[in-house]
């Protein structure tokens, strides 16, 4: 399953971006269309059945671009990545001037390792929309991976000014700064984003990466357990590792 903030904004763009399939407060209720059902089927993640109503919209309509965008998510989470980037392409010819597509489409080729293809899509997202947060932050994560790491910086850093309260730019800045090798910075940029968002698994997990670094065993054990509790899953070598230095086992 993708892990990419932009996609994770991405399906909630989709359970949001058409009136509610459910009856208003005080509005008659009224007939499912076939987005309307695939939505639903993607929010309870039956995706097989998502994608067989999305399949009928684009049938009944092949100009549906609400359609190719939930079918392009569903069948990301299924795994289908070639797939998920056709159809995220259909989106953006029939909605070039939509931020989303290309946003969607850029956490795609993240998760794919194709970064110069991410950095492009974000660059055109945010030439379309300037002041978002979250596009930012997704493309610092895209330059970090691409080893990048002062361009990376410099998206986080804007993405903060834009959102100080953005959780994910912390927690991009504080994984650049680990690779730069400036663990204590890297930690107090993780400790902001877990205190933004306290359930943050991998906030902790790195976290805990980071105090085994400069060896406070302790506090690695603390968030690596934290980590686990809100189910994340460690690095086998990683977990191995902090064993043999500390004789826990």
């Amino acid at each position: 399953m993708w892990k990419s903030g932009a996609f994770l904004v991405a399906i909630v763009l989709l359970l949001t971006h058409c009136a509610a399939p459910m009856s208003q407060q005080g509005g008659p209720a009224r007939e499912l269309s076939q987005v309307d059902r695939g939505k639903e089927a993607l929010a309870k993640q039956d995706y097989n059945r998502a994608i067989f109503h999305f399949d009928m919209a684009i049938s009944a309509e092949p100009a549906n671009a609400d359609a190719y965008y939930g079918r392009a998510i569903a069948y990301g989470l299924r795994g289908q990545h070639d797939q998920a980037v056709a159809d995220m392409s259909k989106v953006i010819a029939l909605k070039p001037s939509d931020p989303k597509g290309y946003s969607a489409r850029g956490a795609i080729y993240v998760y794919r390792g194709l970064y110069k293809e991410a950095i492009a899509d974000f660059g055109e997202s945010l030439r379309l929309d300037p002041s978002n947060a979250s596009t930012l932050s997704e493309r610092g994560e895209a330059y970090r991976s691409a080893g990048d790491y002062r361009r990376a910086m410099e998206d986080f850093n804007q993405a903060l000014t834009l959102n100080p309260n953005l959780q994910a730019a912390y927690f991009g800045r504080g994984m650049t700064l680990a690779r730069m090798g400036k663990i204590d910075q890297a930690i107090g940029e993780l400790s902001r984003a877990i205190e933004l968002d306290p359930n943050y698994a991998e906030a902790y997990y790195s976290r805990a990466v980071c105090y085994y670094r400069i060896k406070d065993y302790n506090r690695s054990w603390d968030d690596l357990k934290q980590s686990s509790r809100l189910g994340w899953v460690p690095e086998p070598s990683f977990l191995l590792d902090l064993r043999n230095a500390t004789g826990v086992y």
